[in-house]
This record gives structure tokens, C-alpha cells and sequence, in this order.
């Protein structure tokens, strides 16, 4: 994406009219949002190393951040930039899947009164595990959150449960996952932080979400594991 080489901006060869590009239609949407995607993976960043993750030339990168700074969607401080404080509550409204998570809110809930674990549900979106929403409990690990619109990186149990072996082979035609097939974190990705997930199994018989459940290293896995895959059943009956 960028300017064209030896082109006057807003000009088309062999024709007249603004040449599509970075400043029109849908190419200014496609360079805010990678902007907005290298931000998020960054954390806080320079222009240049923006740019550049971005595939943007520097001068386009620039105009695109600035106007985001305008408009509250990007904070800039010293010649840095990060994401501005609308992009975390638009987040909070995004509901995906409100059919799944409300056929799975009881389930979960009851989950998590009996073993006191934060149970949590996770869909696919993007190519990402992202969380829609939870249940907490008494005996979570304080540290980590369920809260809508969070990601989950793919060496996480619940990215496993939704991009491993066993989501693929539940996908290619595989026998449902069950208790032998939880995939556990002991403190693998965190320190002090334990999880359990399982692949929910829709009625077309592919992964359509994760359940997790999460807990403090003192508390039994494998105990917790035999509750999870109990109410993945549940969750999973109550769709068909």
C-alpha cells in the first residue's frame, strides 16, 4: 500500500480522477486499521516502527495516526503513539456469538460455584482466541481477566483447545473431546496462574468456542479438568 512511484498524487495514469490509493475509499480504512492492529501488538510505538509493521510509507502512516489522535482512537505523548481510550470501550460493547454465551452462561456460572475456578468462554475471531465473557470465582487466579474482546495467544490452553491438534481433529471428523483431552497450563504461559480448556463442539460438529477454567497453582487440575469436560457436554447438548 503507498503512493505510486513517479504518479502526482491524486492523478491516474491514462485517465482523470484520484488514483485509488492510501487517501481514498477503502484504502485509508485498510492503512488506520493496520495501524490500529501494529498498536495493539506493540503497545506504544514510534512512527517509524509503526510504518513499517504497518506496510505504510512514513508521510501516509503519519497523516493516518495524526488524524486517529484527532479523533481519541490513538494517545500520542513525546513522539510516541498507543491506543486511545474509545478503542478499550468500544471493545467492552462487542458481543459476539450472544446466542452461544447465553446458552452457555448457566452452565459456566454453576462451574464456577462449585469449584470456585473463573470460568470463561473463547471464540475465533480474526484468527485470534478472544474471550466474550465470564464467570469469576472464589478461587481464581486475581491476575487474569474474562472480560469481552481479551486475546488469548495461541500457546495458552484456550489457544490450543481452539487452534491445536485437538480442535483440528475434532474438526476433520474426530470422536468429541472429552476429559482425556483438556489441555492444561500449570503456570506455563504466567506465574502463578493455572487453566484448563476444552473445544466446544457445535452442531455442525466443528469447535465453535473454548471453555476454560482458571485457578491458582494450588488448586487439584486434575479434578477441575473432570468438571470442565461435564459442562462442555452440557454447553454442547444445549446447541442442537
Amino acid at each position: 500500500m503507498g503512493y505510486q512511484r513517479g504518479i502526482p498524487v491524486g492523478a491516474r495514469p491514462g485517465g482523470t480522477g484520484p488514483a485509488p490509493g492510501p487517501d481514498t475509499g477503502r484504502g485509508v480504512l485498510d492503512g488506520a486499521f493496520a495501524l490500529l492492529d501494529a498498536l495493539c501488538d506493540a503497545g506504544e510505538a514510534g512512527l517509524t516502527h509503526l510504518s513499517v509493521a504497518a506496510d505504510l510509507p512514513k508521510a501516509t502512516a503519519y497523516r493516518l495516526l495524526e488524524q486517529l489522535t484527532a479523533h481519541g482512537v490513538v494517545e500520542k505523548s513525546a513522539g510516541r503513539y498507543r491506543v486511545g481510550l474509545c478503542v478499550p470501550m468500544w471493545g467492552r460493547a462487542w458481543r459476539p456469538r450472544p446466542a452461544a454465551l447465553r446458552l452457555a452462561f448457566g452452565p459456566m456460572a454453576g462451574m464456577a460455584r462449585a469449584t470456585g475456578a473463573t470460568v470463561g468462554l473463547a471464540v475465533v475471531s480474526r484468527g485470534r482466541a478472544v474471550s466474550v465473557g465470564g464467570v469469576w470465582g472464589r478461587a481464581a487466579a486475581k491476575r487474569v481477566s474474562v472480560t469481552p474482546g481479551m486475546a488469548y495467544p495461541h500457546d495458552t490452553a484456550v489457544g490450543q483447545a481452539l487452534f491445536g491438534p485437538l480442535a483440528t481433529s475434532a474438526a476433520d471428523g474426530g470422536p468429541v473431546p472429552g476429559e482425556a483431552d483438556v489441555v492444561l497450563d500449570r503456570e506455563e504461559i504466567a506465574h502463578g496462574v493455572c487453566c484448563a480448556a476444552l473445544p466446544v463442539i457445535g452442531p455442525s460438529d466443528t469447535p465453535v468456542a473454548a471453555l476454560c477454567a482458571v485457578v491458582d497453582p494450588a488448586y487439584p487440575l486434575p479434578s477441575l479438568a473432570t468438571v470442565l469436560a461435564r459442562t462442555t457436554a452440557i454447553i454442547q447438548a444445549a446447541q442442537h
